[in-house]
């Protein structure tokens, strides 16, 4: 029954996690980068994605 809590707050913190825009607003870049692969490095497998650079960042 201890298990039952934790359960209930995880949930609801993959759902506001989910919930969340994870796209900036009103950003300008230089140039974009859509329907990459990203690589970060750790062996991982890369995953989709955009990139955005804005100056020389």
């Amino acid at each position: 029954m201890r298990f039952i809590p934790f359960l209930i707050l995880f949930v609801t913190g993959l759902g506001h996690l989910s919930a969340q825009s994870v796209k900036p607003a009103n950003v300008q870049f230089d140039i974009i980068i859509r329907n990459g692969l990203i690589y970060d490095g750790s062996g991982q497998p890369p995953i989709p994605g955009d990139v955005g650079i804005r100056g020389d960042r």
